[in-house]
């Protein structure tokens, strides 16, 4: 039996080629899940067995939680579905007499906890599709193979036309037989026969989201704190020694904001708490090296987190550099609008694209850089930013937006200068 999970990966990448996921492009000093799965299983002959189960398992939990799907369960591929569940269930990863603990490389879960596809929301033609599948008919290969004249060839074709007509299949399905399978589809529904794994009519059974160790997820730290040490343990204890202060150094500046005494203690108790994971003392001692010599880094001129264009051909901006905000008082008529209209100003010019818009920058860091603009707070300015999905389609549209910033703009004026 081939216990690689390279071969495991091939079988589902196969399977999941028919809907493409395009995923985002990721720094390698981020906490992304495959690129640590990947180490681990590279390395998993050196690592500690019982490490590495707690590590496959605290994976699938967060992937699961995450709802990080790699093949969406289908009514009409069941079958597929079927074979996975057999797959995995004869298989007990723990056993030790398995090569690796990532065999098989994917999991299962129920799918209704996704967002399962509803029978009812499926045609007649998908619903008959899950009994009787359609069939693709492939060119015979053999009238070139062994230079069959075109006479030969063609008898050829009309027979496996006429066997393959004399089947059942979906192209061939009288009216009466269609009705009868749609019938007997709602009949299935509230029944259960565990007898016959091939039963067509029973293939809710196999109600199973395929989930796969290198679908990237990135994990993050306020959102998923927990789990962010625990990976970041992982991350640290196989990074390269060469590369230990590059991935601390982007850490603390893109993750802490480079807050020095902040990431000081996260790594310090990292490394206590981790112990069984971090325990290169070549390791520890770099580590300790970094953040006993790290001061704070001046990140008030720049958003911390990179600004990323999705769109490909398109190089990504690191950093904004924003200016450091005034201190403002009430009534101090530094600026001339208030802070709702300052949002909805910006907010008219993102929605025609002068400055970026949520698609490259969150508005957490879109109100940031207004607040340094105008000394309002970030928190009040993010509240009025409305140009998400309401960009202009059209220059009658793209005008009207104009004209509300020309309005908007002379309202203060004409109080600011007087009529």
């Amino acid at each position: 039996m081939n216990n690689s999970p390279e071969k495991q990966n091939d079988g589902l990448n196969n399977e999941a080629a028919q809907e493409p996921v395009l995923y985002e492009r990721y720094d390698k000093n981020e906490l992304v899940t495959n690129d640590i799965y990947f180490e681990v299983r590279d390395q998993e002959a050196k690592l500690n067995r019982d490490s590495v189960i707690e590590f496959r398992q605290r994976l699938e939990s967060f992937l699961f939680s995450k709802r990080a799907v790699a093949v969406k369960f289908h009514p009409i591929r069941w079958r597929r579905f079927r074979d996975r569940f057999r797959e995995e269930q004869g298989v007990d990863w723990r056993d030790a007499k398995y090569d690796t603990v990532f065999y098989p490389a994917f999991f299962l879960q129920d799918s209704r906890f996704t967002g399962e596809i509803s029978f009812e929301s499926l045609t007649d033609d998908e619903k008959i599709q899950i009994v009787v599948p359609k069939r693709v008919v492939s060119p015979n290969p053999f009238s070139q193979i062994f230079g069959m004249s075109d006479e030969e060839s063609l008898a050829m074709e009309k027979r496996d036309r006429e066997k393959l007509n004399s089947e059942e299949h979906f192209d061939n399905l009288t009216a009466e037989r269609r009705q009868s399978i749609l019938e007997k589809l709602i009949e299935s529904l509230y029944e259960v026969n565990i007898k016959d794994n091939n039963d067509p009519y029973q293939w809710h059974r196999w109600s199973y989201d395929i989930y796969t160790f290198d679908t990237p997820c990135r994990i993050s730290f306020t959102e998923e704190r927990k789990d962010f040490e625990f990976f970041f343990a992982w991350k640290l204890a196989l990074t390269d020694l060469y590369d230990i202060k590059l991935f601390l150094d982007w850490q603390l500046r893109n993750t802490f904001d480079g807050n020095a005494y902040n990431f000081k203690e996260f790594v310090s108790l990292l490394i206590m708490k981790y112990e069984k994971i971090i325990n290169s003392e070549h390791i520890i001692k770099l580590s300790n090296d970094f953040i006993s010599t790290t001061q704070d880094i001046n990140t008030e001129l720049s958003v911390s987190q990179a600004v990323r264009f999705k769109k490909a051909g398109r190089p990504p901006l690191e950093k904004i550099e924003i200016v450091k905000p005034k201190e403002r008082g009430k009534g101090d008529k530094k600026t001339i609008s208030e802070k709702e209209d300052a949002g909805k100003l910006f907010s008219y010019l993102a929605q025609l694209r002068f400055i970026l818009t949520d698609d490259a920058t969150s508005k957490d860091n879109m109100s940031k850089s207004i607040q340094g603009l105008t000394g309002f707070s970030a928190k009040q300015i993010e509240d009025s930013l409305l140009y998400e999905g309401i960009k202009p389609k059209n220059l009658k549209e793209a005008r009207k937006i104009v004209e509300n910033i020309k309005d908007l703009i002379i309202k203060y004026l004409e109080k600011d200068l007087g009529g």
